[in-house]
């Protein structure tokens, strides 16, 4: 799920969010620059499924069947 969520960051925003200064995974809350997301379509939701799948500790990510459930997934396809 970390794999997954970091490739919807890119696929999203066309850089990983280790890119940003002073960004690592696990120093805090994942960057969403809002310039990078104000054309997405539900990106409130996808920015949730990607923070939830970027989880430091592996047990509070979703598992694959539960970020198919997630709002995001509901509510585009």
């Amino acid at each position: 799920m970390w794999a997954f969520g970091v490739m919807l960051y890119e696929m999203c925003t066309a850089y990983k969010p280790t890119v940003l200064k002073n960004f690592e995974y696990g120093s805090g809350d994942i960057p969403f620059r809002r310039q990078d997301w104000k054309k997405l379509d539900h990106s409130k939701h996808i920015q949730e499924l990607i923070a939830g799948c970027l989880e430091v500790d592996p047990t509070n990510r979703p598992t694959a069947e539960a970020a198919l459930e997630s709002q995001w997934f509901q509510e585009c396809y």
